[in-house]
């Protein structure tokens, strides 16, 4: 997503409207983010307003803002000023983690809701740590509601890079230390990589619950660190890396997974993210929420004492996934749903909304040998012990694969049909078969190609 105004502007509706410098994009847009049951928003942006909202106890990856300009050298900061905290209801969590802020940078090509949580990534939270790697360390002091926190990042100290912060123009020191060169981050003395901004880092914020302004210009309202630049004198120092942009939703692709549970979707999709890093790809699928909710491991075990709460959850992270499809409608990117998506009327709802974008249908249809290896694999990983009580008889009944809109007779939405296991007919053919078999089974008994 990307956004720009004239730099200073203040923003018309600051809980609801968010702009960046009109100098650091090539076009002028704006957005909205409404009010809506989120909790978590990963940020990497240049000067705006943000905000972000929930209800009850949902953690999932927010709106992504990607930053228009990342740093290759020099000492640069920006700022991140704690505007206001978002009421939420979270009676299993802390009073002192419902609203937290999390500040620093990442390399252009990290993980976009992980900030400190890799080894190409910074960040201070508003506990009082600092994360790199996932390692957490006690680091200056909390923060909250009206701090003011400076991110400076020093790229000319040798041999070590360092990033540090302040709070309300109070020193916190030096938070680390890393390698920015060849053998590390690859930003400095470095050679640009094909996609340039692998090769930068950016501001990285993570929220939960609060609204935030950030500032990279005197403009802005920025008051640097003494010693280091506002962020965006890094345009005319030569020192900026362009980040990705996506000018119009004419541009954008959204592709959906067709395919039974287990059979082999998610790994497609993410082999498919990492063979095309410049397409950007934003991967939405239920297993993605849940993650984000932070839900203990033993929760995603499939409990039949407990079948009602584990399908709860379920439910739940279909609701806010629903909600994550109807903010990506309105935000410029390359999105891949990774669904079962086996229904007609379901592919045409969720892709209805994406007027503008090319939407292309992956179908992941294995032998039914390989169905039930896979399927049989994915019980065992999630403790399913009856494996009848967790084959989607109902799900096969209502499957049916995708054509593309240029077909006679098509009512679908696709561009473009792929089949990357069995071809179209062999895949009918197997299905067909599969649904026969499934009608002729007693209650009591599950097929064996339900997977």
């Amino acid at each position: 997503m990307k956004t720009n105004q004239s730099p200073g502007r203040t923003p018309s509706s600051p809980t609801t409207r968010c702009r960046s410098p009109q100098n650091w994009s090539r076009r002028n847009s704006s957005f909205s983010i409404p009010p809506i049951v989120t909790q978590i928003s990963s940020l990497k942006a240049t000067g705006f307003r943000a905000l972000h909202s929930m209800s009850r106890d949902l953690l999932i990856a927010g709106p992504v803002l990607e930053p228009i300009v990342g740093i290759t050298g020099g000492k640069y900061c920006f700022g991140c000023k704690v505007v206001s905290f978002q009421l939420v209801e979270m009676e299993d969590t802390g009073p002192n983690q419902q609203n937290l802020c999390r500040v620093g940078i990442s390399r252009g090509d990290d993980v976009v809701g992980s900030l400190g949580e890799t080894s190409r990534s910074f960040g201070y939270e508003g506990t009082g740590k600092f994360l790199n790697a996932s390692k957490l360390s006690d680091y200056g002091e909390n923060f909250g509601l009206g701090d003011i926190i400076i991110c400076a990042v020093n790229l000319e100290e040798k041999p070590l890079a360092s990033i540090s912060f302040s709070k309300n123009g109070k020193c916190l020191g030096t938070a680390m230390k890393f390698n920015a060169g060849p053998l590390g981050l690859a930003v400095v003395d470095s050679e640009v990589k094909n996609l340039q901004w692998e090769s930068a880092v950016f501001p990285h914020v993570l929220l939960k619950n609060v609204v935030v302004e950030l500032q990279f210009s005197v403009e802005d309202g920025l008051v640097p660190k003494e010693g280091f630049k506002p962020w965006a004198s890094a345009l005319e120092d030569g020192n900026a890396i362009a980040g990705p942009v996506f000018h119009e939703s004419t541009d954008c692709e959204v592709m959906m997974m067709v395919g039974m549970p287990s059979s082999g979707k998610t790994t497609w999709a993410k082999k498919w993210v990492k063979e095309h890093p410049e397409k950007r790809y934003v991967l939405l699928r239920t297993e993605m929420v849940v993650d984000r909710m932070k839900v203990p491991e033993h929760w995603l075990k499939w409990n039949c004492g407990e079948p009602r709460r584990f399908e709860r959850l379920i439910n739940r992270a279909t609701a806010v996934l629903h909600t994550l499809l109807s903010r990506a409608v309105t935000t410029p990117r390359n999105y891949i749903i990774d669904e079962a998506n086996v229904e007609k009327k379901f592919r045409k709802l969720n892709l209805g909304q994406f007027n503008l974008f090319k939407k292309i249908a992956v179908v992941v249809f294995p032998s039914p040998e390989k169905a039930i290896v896979r399927f049989m694999k994915r019980c065992g990983e999630l403790g399913v012990e009856d494996v009848s009580a967790a084959v989607p008889d109902e799900m096969l009944a209502e499957y049916v694969l995708p054509v593309s809109k240029d077909m006679p007779g098509s009512d679908e939405l696709f561009y473009e049909v792929m089949f990357v296991e069995l071809d179209s007919e062999e895949s009918q053919s197997h299905l067909d078969a599969m649904k026969q078999e499934v009608s002729n089974w007693n209650s009591n008994n599950s097929s064996p190609y339900s997977c």
